[in-house]
């Protein structure tokens, strides 16, 4: 628990540097009508956002070892030798802070959270596809520098998600092996604490409260369940980053795009699915450069020039996520069957929209389905089965809830247009909501994928709601007793089935595996492959490793490498 803990603070503060020194330039950059003042909490998001970006950058000529670790924190460092005094009286404000009743308080507050938070973590992992091939996505990051064609020898590596890079970048001297207990929980641990810092300042904006409030049961759920926190699920990183995208939408501060198109950036990144948050930040944009013309000439170029840095940090992630793409499957949103750059390690397109059939027809049904049956069926065949599961959902009873407050909220509003009009970003908040909900039912509807959106839902119906209400301090009552509520009704979920372990994580055992020559007759040297004895879950297995080498997925076919004998050079389709 404490290594995990001490792993958790060196991310934070190391992101944190690289995040305040990052804005201080753009400040200087933009001019100095530009103030970016910005919390703790929103600096460190931002410098999670620039660690990942560089990490992209870097894992393409280099793997993610001991050798990134040390550049990323050689940059932390400099930022914060170059704005030391800023540092040592942010320190002694924290200090005078903390030494107040208050203070102390929210510090004991703090150490409760990380200790429960860190107990959870070091858990033993069960996630099964965390068995399937995320161990293994994350040892080529930390083995290897991009890997051409990687997706050749099993599909699933071809998943180019950010969030395995930054797992592999906690997988540093003791913790080595151990990104399955340190990089999820690290995550939801930092927006666990904003929240809390949010919901107990009574100095928040009331609706920060509120969405704060009634979306800490989603983190909640996912602490204390052992399955989801002790995983490198990518779900979870990107709802984390999508509620501190929500956040931010609702709250009051200048120059929210410098935060909201970079994290979108990183959410889309991290899951595909995530791409809505980047429509709807371009789309704020697009609103925000309309509207400059009605500023003073002095603040103009200044606010252009923001909007430009940016526009430039969401490329600037993205394409590092492309190039990746590029280099692992030779497409540049692999496994959407989009932008096939026709390099020899390209995976064959039938491989691709088989992976892509796959994704959208399992959930389909409870048990799984696969493509042929949803093709050989109507939509009446499985939304019946899906739907059976779904109404006994709690994200059911939470979709249900919300459409009552917005129609409520609809009701109680005699001016709707004009409401509206005032708070807009509530608007924005829960259509975004609502059309993720249907991208998510379209493409994908299996609850793990989409419970994030009908929590954001709620949150922003009730603070739709509470908005448009003559009865604000009623309803705040309500929100809290709800808060309260939930938060001591999960409380009997945590449960302490084990002494803690200070100094270690729990070991993952080896599956069984065997040894076979995967390459065609001929090549030479031979490609020796582990695959799985039984099942498909290679699990925390040496590389190379593969449940299904080659070819269309469920299906073992013989792989080719660019360079036999030499697995950084990468492998090309069977013909």
């Amino acid at each position: 628990m404490l290594l995990i803990i001490c792993a958790w603070i060196y991310c934070f503060l190391l992101s944190l540097s690289i995040g305040a020194g990052t804005l201080n330039l753009i400040s200087r950059f933009a001019g100095n009508s530009i103030q970016l003042c910005f919390n703790i909490f929103y600096r460190f998001w931002f410098g999670f956002v620039i660690v990942i970006g560089l990490l992209q950058i870097i894992s393409i000529f280099l793997p993610v070892s001991s050798a990134t670790f040390i550049i990323l924190s050689l940059i932390a460092a400099l930022f914060g030798v170059m704005h030391y005094k800023s540092v040592i009286r942010k320190f002694s404000l924290l200090y005078e802070e903390l030494i107040t009743p208050r203070g102390i308080l929210s510090l004991l507050a703090i150490l409760f959270l990380l200790s429960a938070v860190a107990y959870s973590a070091n858990r033993e992992v069960l996630h099964s596809d965390t068995f399937i091939y995320h161990f293994n996505a994350v040892k080529w990051i930390r083995e290897y520098a991009a890997v051409p064609g990687l997706a050749n020898l099993h599909s699933r590596l071809g998943f180019n998600s950010s969030f395995f890079l930054f797992a592999a970048f906690t997988e540093t001297g003791l913790n080595q092996g151990h990104s399955s207990h340190i990089a999820l929980s690290f995550m939801m641990a930092v927006c666990l604490i904003q929240w809390f810092f949010i919901i107990s300042n009574p100095r928040e904006q009331v609706t920060k409260k509120i969405f704060c409030m009634l979306t800490t049961l989603f983190l909640v759920n996912h602490i204390i369940s052992q399955i989801d926190i002790t995983s490198l699920s990518t779900d979870y990183p990107m709802a984390v980053l999508t509620l501190v995208f929500c956040l931010i939408l609702l709250d009051k501060i200048k120059y929210k795009m410098l935060l909201l198109l970079p994290l979108s950036a990183v959410i889309f990144t991290i899951k595909l699915s995530g791409m809505l948050t980047i429509g709807i930040a371009l789309i704020m944009l697009a609103g925000y450069i309309l509207f400059v013309k009605y500023e003073d000439r002095s603040t103009r170029k200044p606010l252009i020039k923001m909007y430009s840095i940016s526009f430039g940090l969401l490329c600037f992630v993205v394409a590092g996520f492309m190039i990746r793409n590029a280099i692992v499957s030779g497409w540049l949103v692999y496994p959407f069957p989009v932008g096939n750059l026709h390099l020899p390690w390209s995976v064959p397109t039938p491989y691709v929209k088989d992976m892509m059939d796959w994704i959208k027809s399992y959930p389909k049904i409870p048990g799984g389905a696969s493509p042929t049956t949803i093709r050989e069926n109507d939509f009446i065949f499985w939304f019946t089965q899906w739907y059976s599961q779904f109404k006994l959902s709690a994200e059911f009873n939470i979709l249900c809830v919300s459409l009552f407050l917005l129609a409520l909220s609809l009701f109680q509003t005699t001016s709707f247009v004009k409401f509206i009009y005032a708070r807009l970003n509530i608007l924005v908040l829960v259509l975004f909501s609502v059309i993720s909900i249907l991208f998510w039912f379209i493409s994908a509807p299996e609850l793990r994928f989409g419970s994030i959106y009908f929590f954001i839902l709620f949150a922003g119906s009730a603070v739709l709601l509470y908005e448009g209400s003559k009865h604000k301090n009623v309803l705040k009552i309500l929100v809290y007793a709800i808060f309260i509520y939930q938060v001591i009704n999960r409380m009997p979920s945590y449960v302490i089935d084990r002494e803690p372990d200070l100094f270690t994580a729990p070991y993952v055992k080896p599956l069984k595996l065997k040894k076979v020559i995967g390459s065609p007759a001929g090549e030479n040297p031979p490609l020796f492959i582990y695959m799985p004895a039984e099942g498909d879950a290679c699990g925390n297995s040496p590389i190379p490793c593969t449940p299904y080498a080659g070819g269309f997925l469920q299906n073992h076919r013989l792989i080719r490498q660019r360079v036999p004998g030499d697995l950084s050079k990468g492998f090309l389709p069977t013909k």
